[in-house]
């Protein structure tokens, strides 16, 4: 394998990261973000449950 060759190579793997990387990160954000919406309705039926036991 000659000198071109591994800088051409080296730069595919590099690009390979990159998209796991921004897969990656895409997942975090979506998992928060749905942690965040549920935690929201959690607070909600726990509202409800707290408000109908004082009737």
């Amino acid at each position: 394998m000659n000198l071109n060759e591994k800088i051409r190579d080296s730069r595919s793997q590099a690009s390979h990261h990159r998209r796991y990387a921004a897969a990656a990160s895409a997942s975090i954000r979506y998992t928060l973000w749905a942690s965040w919406k549920l935690e929201g309705g959690a607070t909600a039926v726990n509202e409800a449950g707290r408000m109908r036991m004082q009737t």
